[in-house]
């Protein structure tokens, strides 16, 4: 089994990733599950509300609304 790109990144990539997802969530955009996981595992954020980002960016990404997608949700979606 190949390493994911998410098990590659460097104390600077995963900084920038941290700064974009926090960005993100003070606009109002939506974040997908797996970037408010990302949030609460950085300890950006208290588990409760890294928890309710992630409901609430499911539940909008169930409806269609999602503004970013991992690859494999835009493949699976495109089926």
């Amino acid at each position: 089994m190949s390493a994911s790109p998410t098990t590659t990144h460097t104390p600077e990539s995963v900084a920038e990733l941290a700064a974009t997802v926090e960005a993100a969530a003070r606009q109002g955009r939506v974040l997908t599950p797996w970037g408010a996981g990302t949030l609460q595992h950085l300890g950006r954020a208290p588990l409760p509300e890294a928890e309710q980002l992630c409901t609430g960016a499911l539940n909008r990404y169930l409806r269609g609304h999602a503004c970013a997608q991992p690859p494999a949700a835009q493949d699976h979606a495109a089926r």
